[in-house]
């Protein structure tokens, strides 16, 4: 579902309106997506809600593409347009685009979703306190570390179950293990190297995460329930400049990840006035 509305004004008398159009410059975009499961990335639902918004040439020129390639036949200027799509300059953009975002933890198992989640287990599990001490607390030594394959997800609570695999090597068994966290919207000044950064920039951190400890499946230990350990881990996802990201969270409501936030067009410099 989708509502768009031209922008009016351009300042230009009768040619506003196509200038406008070629541009993208809209008075309200209002854009509503739901049950994407065919995609890379399947979701539950996304909206994007946005006043006053320019979004560059770019934008109309993706859409018109199709027509393009059935309108030119010269290969030469084909590949022109689409070598000036991807590295020319945008032309005029601004405004703010709002986005709600919702994927369940069914949709968290398709996709291109265990591989960023893959991702995200091994940065938890090379920022964990046990990595710091095996890998002598230096970032090229940890680094060396197998990486983590997701294998599995769900959600429990306000938390994030993930499921691990460490293939060690050396002919030896891969090393499973289960992991929870929950995860909170946080804005970092300051960079990784302690350096001030232009502007703020939001993230997403990954609270308390924890390692769930089995003593053995017969016998005594059998009787025991599982124990979550805290593996003492303070990692991050840094977002790009432009996304502000406002809420996230992992919702047993909804049995899935819910974030809001908005998508600057501006370019940094219009940003930082």
């Amino acid at each position: 579902d989708a509502r768009l509305a031209i922008g009016r004004e351009f300042g230009l008398g009768p040619l506003g309106r196509p200038l406008a159009l070629l541009t993208a410059q809209l008075d309200s975009v209002s854009v509503t997506a739901s049950d994407a499961r065919r995609g890379p990335l399947p979701f539950e639902s996304l909206t994007l809600e946005g006043n006053n918004v320019q979004c560059g040439w770019k934008l109309p020129a993706l859409l018109s593409a199709p027509f393009c390639v059935l309108l030119l036949r010269q290969h030469s200027i084909l590949f022109a347009l689409a070598l000036l799509l991807l590295v020319g300059p945008p032309g005029p953009k601004g405004g703010l685009l709002r986005f709600d975002f919702l994927v369940r933890d069914t949709d968290l198992r398709a996709g291109a979703w265990p591989t960023i989640l893959s991702a995200v287990l091994s940065s938890i599990t090379r920022s964990s306190l046990p990595a710091l001490l095996i890998g002598l607390q230096t970032p090229e030594t940890r680094r060396r570390l197998p990486d983590s394959e997701c294998t599995g997800c769900s959600v429990v609570g306000k938390k994030l179950v993930m499921d691990g695999l460490v293939r060690v090597g050396g002919g030896r068994p891969p090393l499973l293990y289960t992991l929870r966290t929950g995860v909170l919207p946080r804005q970092f000044s300051v960079g990784p190297d302690g350096s001030l950064l232009p502007e703020p920039v939001s993230a997403l951190y990954w609270q308390d995460p924890e390692l769930k400890i089995s003593l053995g499946t017969s016998g005594i230990a059998a009787l025991v329930p599982p124990l979550w350990v805290p593996v003492l881990s303070a990692s991050a996802v840094q977002l790009p400049p432009s996304v502000s990201l406002e809420r996230i969270a992992v919702s047993d409501t909804v049995g899935g990840l819910v974030a809001s936030g908005a998508v600057s067009l501006a370019s940094p410099q219009q940003r930082r006035r």
